[in-house]
């Protein structure tokens, strides 16, 4: 029997801005592999397709089948065999892995819900043809119901479903384990192209991606660095995007979703979470305390706490927006000294995100 292994999103993807701001969870690298990786090694499914938002589709595209130079169908028209369709937001953690593998032998149609939000289909070819309209896009429940005649109703239980972003950090280094241990190398990964300077301090599970420079005397606990990337100071329980720069500073249950700065001498401390949008900024002597949650493109000078749209500049107390120009120039500059300039899909994301302010 074949299989599609499908990924798609719902209105729950907006609860983890501004970490899902530019892609699926699904597509956030945590170790060696994204989280839909991990579903298609864990549950030996090879054949993927994923669903998204229109908002993002052309990006998600662009970085997994142009970047990353995979052939993975993105929002596409038709779904051709069975399927074991998953939501973005609920993740490869053990008693999920248990449902989705009875879902995946199971015989009919099927939707696994908790409180009626659907975190798993299971469907028949016949079936599967219809669903791409419900599952492009973010998945609407009133669409779905309209194909609930030919499902099987189950409830579930148990961990795995992310509601906010407060509950990604702890859970960030069960996943990063899980993704260890299908790769086979060890709790601490350092990939070919990596630069490690001595002395620094590794505690496991750690993964530094390739093209990743860690700076003498850095210490990384429980954390996941994708490459390309410059990194120094205290890295504690955090996810590193590439292109980002963490120089001289504290780092704690810290989200970076990729083209993010913290300056020398900044700090993301307290007992909450912190979570950086793509291409914004914490600028030297500044730091997030407790929950800070930055947007797109935005910076931060001084100590700041709260959310911070898009778009914002926030200087010593006040918040000013920023101007479409200066965002991609600051992007320019980042992106460069990694070697490359922004693609015409980044631009354009950023130039929309502006729009929508």
């Amino acid at each position: 029997m074949t299989m599609i292994l499908v990924l798609f999103e719902d209105s729950g993807c907006y609860n983890l801005w501004p970490l899902t701001a530019t892609m699926p969870l699904y597509a956030v690298k945590i170790g060696p592999f994204r989280v839909f990786e991990l579903w298609s090694k864990l549950l030996g499914i090879e054949k993927v397709a994923l669903f998204c938002r229109r908002g993002v589709e052309e990006y998600v595209d662009w970085i997994l089948n142009a970047v990353d130079r995979r052939n993975i169908p993105v929002n596409p028209d038709s779904l051709d065999e069975e399927i074991l369709a998953v939501n973005s937001s609920y993740l490869p953690l053990s008693e999920a892995l248990d449902n989705a593998r009875r879902l995946r032998d199971y015989k009919g149609n099927v939707i696994l819900h908790r409180g009626g939000r659907p975190l798993m289909i299971r469907a028949s070819r016949l079936i599967a043809e219809n669903l791409p309209e419900a599952l492009r896009g973010v998945l609407e429940n009133e669409l779905l119901l309209s194909f609930m005649g030919s499902f099987e109703d189950l409830p579930v239980t148990g961990r795995g479903e992310v509601s906010s972003l407060a509950e990604v950090p702890g859970l960030m280094e069960e996943l990063l384990v899980t993704s260890l241990r299908v790769r086979g190398e060890g709790m601490i990964l350092v990939e070919e192209g990596a630069r490690v300077e001595e002395p620094v301090s590794l505690k496991p599970p750690v993964y530094i991606g390739g093209n990743v420079y860690i700076e003498p005397y850095t210490v990384i606990i429980s954390s996941s660095i994708e490459g390309p990337a410059r990194v120094g100071g205290y890295i504690d329980d955090s996810l590193i995007g590439a292109y980002s720069e963490v120089m001289s500073s504290r780092v704690e249950k810290t989200l970076l979703v990729g083209a993010n700065v913290l300056g020398p001498y900044s700090s993301s401390t307290g007992l909450d979470v912190r979570a950086m949008g793509f291409a914004s900024r914490v600028m030297p002597s500044s730091s997030l305390i407790n929950r800070a949650l930055v947007g797109i493109t935005s910076r931060v000078y001084g100590v700041f706490t709260g959310e911070l749209g898009s778009g914002r500049v926030f200087k010593w107390g006040k918040v000013e927006r920023l101007h479409l120009d200066n965002a991609v120039e600051e992007l320019r500059k980042l992106l460069l000294s990694f070697g490359r300039l922004p693609s015409d899909y980044e631009i354009s994301y950023l130039s929309e995100v502006l729009e929508r302010r």
